[in-house]
């Protein structure tokens, strides 16, 4: 893959490595170490011998220049102001160092004369010697697969199948700050910056590729070069969502003074997301419900769209079935609903959606599970947990937990009325806390296959 020196390098430079803990060469090289990268680390800057990492207690031996480092370097990253910025990635072609990733502002994002002709000059060196670069105006990338956080966003999630490509920087470390916190995983991150060479295109081939990437999002604010997107997008192999901003006056104008970025008609954008299968997301919350569902479903795939809801409350079952669109109730079989009615109280209902009648304990969620998992005419389990402050929320934790691990077919976990979800959900089962956000979660993952 042509860019898995630049995502998967086995040598970094930091160029502006600093002892400064408030420059971008100091924050990023120590987000390099914290992460646990294991290939080799050279700081390079002009004044400085030793690097210092207090918190981390690390000491660096650092480079005065690229040319004092005899090794090969597969990538660079970039974090002095921009007119040396342009210098020094001449100089590192010229040292046979063409992967690189520059943090450094200053260029077309101003929106000023200097800053795009900077831009261009930029350009003209990486083209000259057919170099890869992340940026300018990037905040660099993280890959959980190598342990490597190249970047200057300080939360390191942890490994999952969702690629996620932002445009906005904000929004990238804001993302990846909920995804570590709420423990979803992910594969590699990447802020764009400006698209000077790495573009939407350039990624989706790239991810497309990549084994460890089961799906891609994209945060996209406006596209430079609309042909090879569409051309991209429509070879990728894997499912694609997307998340467009500045659709309303007042955010459409907003997108050319932050990226320099062309918005476009947003009608446009819908065409092409409809025309070339490309799931579109209209809210933050939905990037974090499909990166649980793709990583857990790349492995526990259902073979159908048949549904089989459990719950401790009827009316949570009913809205359940109220809201999924792209899956079918399933039909229990008798032998299903005699051992679920030996099960529940006799007040509460044995066909599908089940209603346990407020019987919460571990073995009514552990039973019932055990016996829709044999079912054949199920594909996939909803299990609903409604807290009533009755019963201690890990005995239906624990039951689901332990079924899920017997069970053949994927289930999906729900707690309504109480957010203590993380039991469920660092053992990797996609757990939600919320009836409607579950199903919008699963309705645009299985919508269109």
């Amino acid at each position: 893959m042509m860019l898995d020196s630049l995502f998967s390098p086995s040598s970094i430079a930091v160029i502006g490595a600093s002892n400064n803990p408030n420059k971008w060469g100091h924050v990023v090289l120590k987000r390099i170490v914290e992460s646990g990268y294991d290939g080799d680390i050279y700081p390079v800057n002009i004044k400085e011998k030793i690097i210092e990492i207090p918190s981390l207690n690390v000491e660096m031996d650092a480079y005065k220049d690229i040319s004092f480092i005899k090794n090969d370097i597969d990538m660079a990253i970039i974090a002095i102001p921009s007119d040396s910025a342009i210098k020094i990635t001449g100089e590192l072609c010229k040292n046979n160092v063409k992967n690189i990733v520059m943090l450094s502002a200053g260029f077309s994002e101003t929106l000023t004369e200097r800053g795009i002709n900077k831009e261009l000059l930029l350009k003209g060196i990486i083209d000259k010697y057919d170099a890869n670069l992340l940026g300018p105006n990037t905040l660099g990338f993280i890959n959980t697969d190598i342990k490597l956080n190249a970047s200057i966003i300080p939360y390191m999630p942890k490994t999952g199948g969702l690629s996620f490509i932002s445009q906005s920087g904000s929004m990238g470390l804001a993302i990846m700050k909920k995804m570590h916190d709420e423990d979803v995983g992910i594969d590699i991150m990447v802020s764009v910056g400006n698209q000077l060479d790495i573009d939407y295109s350039k990624l989706i081939d790239y991810m497309d590729c990549r084994n460890a990437t089961d799906a891609i999002f994209m945060h996209i604010e406006g596209i430079k070069h609309g042909m090879k997107f569409i051309k991209s997008a429509r070879n990728c192999s894997k499912k694609i969502y997307c998340m467009k901003t500045g659709i309303t006056d007042a955010s459409f104008k907003a997108v050319s003074s932050h990226t320099g970025a062309l918005a476009g008609s947003d009608a446009v954008y819908n065409g092409i997301f409809e025309q070339f299968g490309i799931k579109r997301i209209y809210r933050v919350q939905q990037i974090f419900d499909i990166a649980q569902l793709v990583t857990y479903l790349k492995n526990k795939s259902p073979s159908g769209n048949r549904v089989g809801v459990f719950s401790c409350g009827g009316g949570a079952g009913i809205i359940t079935f109220d809201n999924l669109t792209e899956l079918l109730p399933a039909r229990f079989s008798g032998e299903t609903i005699d051992a679920i009615s030996n099960i529940i109280p006799s007040f509460g209902s044995s066909n599908n959606p089940i209603d346990s009648a407020a019987a919460s304990d571990y073995d009514t969620y552990y039973n019932s599970l055990k016996v829709l998992c044999r079912d054949s005419n199920i594909d996939l389990i909803i299990t609903i947990y409604v807290d009533g402050g009755f019963i201690d929320i890990k005995e239906p934790q624990n039951a689901v937990i332990d079924a899920e691990r017997e069970c053949g077919k994927p289930i999906i976990y729900c707690q309504f009325a109480n957010d203590d979800i993380k039991k469920v959900r660092n053992a990797g089962i996609p757990s939600f806390t919320d009836i409607e956000e579950m199903c919008d979660a699963l309705n645009l993952y299985f919508r269109g296959g």
